[in-house]
């Protein structure tokens, strides 16, 4: 398989076009376009969208293997495509046929002279891709897509348009409809989507911009979070008057917890965080006095600074228990990563990374998202994994950018800044900042391949590289390993 990193790095910095072609696409072969999707995306800051254009891409696959399907099948049937009285018979006994999976149609089509290609290469405004296979659409297939697409145009929702052109033949071109829809609320014109039949090859080409929305709603929302993560309160009084005495050595373990027991609900924060993020890996902490002896004042700092930030988010966001759930997870991996990498001396910073790294997504998800909640349930049958990402591409700004801008403006140490902003494209990381920010990244990608929101192949090469994790099976390996830590710290 190509190294899809170097293939993304070649199409946005020598404008080299990529191309692969297939009779039969694998699962293997749909992850790997997916994969340089996802590369291309995070160079460009524009993961959040990959959700959103995997769909797309999973769409216009289907519709193209799909015709290629249909062509194979009517000629071993022998019934002309483009005879209006034999069409109908046949494709009632293609839908039968189709509903049992493509795996049926495998050793027809890879037999014939009929393809799929799927292209991306650069242009001044954006990426364009390309779905291509070389059956000629009918007429009558012709006009209904174009209907599609005018129908979709003149819709604000997707229910909308389901309800006014849903039929039962050939799915209606319901997925061209998704697709625009999902453009339109990623702020993505309708017009950069086209799809045309000429000299017996079908194109559907997508444009991905550069920029998502136009400058005044894109200006407007950033103000609106700039002025969200500028309003968010200071740290906690009791937190602020907290962090000079993990500092001062003349402060002893009893006057530390007395003073943290002054409040009550800050203590059990800081108990909760301790145990859920593994700050111990042989026992439970069941006292802030054993906190403050296993775990030490300096590394007490870090619970500290999760505490304030939370009891400030959860204040004005309280319905997002399961969001800092992961967040606890994904400190417990990096600390378990960094130490199995060789960089204990990390641990601590990474382990905080881990449970801040999400802080612009708790932000973000209180925006009211009513349209884009109604596609994903409305497309759930379709296997869209997450509503979270399409949610971000409402937005048109990553949850990372924002979390950057709260901790800049809590003033966090400047690792930390880097760890949150950069947890979803770690190759922008400073020199000196790099470990925390790959290993905060690595962890978070763990929990991505275990829920099946990414795969092994969606990974930075040079993150791999780094820590000589480049094949599947190291990368499995020590993901095994951390997961199995995490298993027997819990009793899970």
């Amino acid at each position: 398989m190509n190294d899809t990193s170097l293939l993304a790095q070649r199409l946005l910095e020598k404008g080299e076009k990529i191309e692969l072609t297939f009779q039969f696409a694998t699962d293997d072969d749909l992850l790997q376009i997916y994969s340089i999707a996802s590369k291309v995306l995070s160079r460009i800051d524009r993961v959040f969208f990959l959700e959103s254009l995997i769909t797309m891409l999973r769409e216009l696959i289907h519709n193209a293997f799909k015709a290629n399907a249909k062509r194979v099948f009517f000629r071993k049937m022998g019934v002309p495509i483009d005879d209006p009285d034999s069409y109908a018979a046949g494709m009632a006994d293609f839908s039968v046929r189709l509903k049992k999976g493509f795996e049926g149609f495998k050793e027809d089509l890879e037999h014939s002279d009929l393809y799929v290609g799927v292209t991306m290469e650069k242009a001044t405004d954006g990426i364009i891709i390309q779905i291509v296979n070389n059956s000629a659409m009918t007429g009558d297939e012709l006009n209904k897509i174009h209907a599609r697409i005018r129908d979709a145009k003149k819709n604000v929702s997707f229910m909308e348009v389901y309800n006014q052109v849903y039929d039962t033949s050939e799915g209606a071109g319901l997925g061209i409809i998704l697709v625009l829809m999902l453009m339109r609320h990623s702020g993505i014109d309708m017009e950069n989507f086209s799809m045309f039949s000429d000299r017996g090859i079908t194109r559907a080409v997508i444009t991905v911009p550069f920029n998502f929305r136009p400058l005044e709603i894109t200006t407007r929302v950033k103000e609106e979070i700039l002025v969200t993560a500028g309003c968010l309160p200071v740290l906690p009084e009791s937190v602020n008057e907290l962090l000079p005495m993990c500092a001062d050595e003349s402060v002893t373990v009893d006057q530390m917890t007395k003073k943290i027991l002054h409040d009550p609900s800050l203590a059990a924060d800081l108990l909760k965080t301790a145990n859920s993020a593994g700050f111990v890996s042989n026992r439970r902490i069941e006292s802030i006095h054993d906190a403050l002896m296993v775990i030490g004042f300096e590394n007490f700092e870090s619970l500290l600074l999760v505490a304030g930030a939370k009891r400030i988010l959860s204040q004005r966001y309280k319905k997002f228990e399961e969001l800092w759930d992961h967040c606890y997870k994904t400190a417990f991996y990096a600390r378990a990563l960094a130490k199995k990498l060789g960089r204990q001396d990390l641990s601590e910073k990474v382990a905080l990374a881990g449970l801040l790294h999400d802080l612009g997504k708790i932000v973000l998800l209180s925006v009211s998202l009513d349209l884009v909640h109604q596609i994903a349930d409305l497309v759930a049958n379709r296997k869209i994994r997450t509503t979270t990402l399409i949610e971000e591409a409402t937005i048109g700004l990553s949850h990372a950018s924002i979390g950057g801008m709260i901790a800049s403006a809590w003033n966090f140490p400047e690792y930390l800044v880097e760890a949150i902003s950069l947890h979803h494209t770690p190759l922008s990381a400073a020199e000196e900042n790099r470990d925390v920010v790959y290993i905060t990244y690595l962890a978070n990608m763990m929990l991505g391949v275990e829920s099946g929101a990414v795969h092994y192949w969606f990974l930075e090469t040079q993150v791999l590289e780094r820590y000589n994790l480049v094949s599947g099976g190291s990368f499995k390996a020590i993901h095994d390993s951390v997961l199995e830590t995490y298993t027997r710290h819990f009793n899970i």
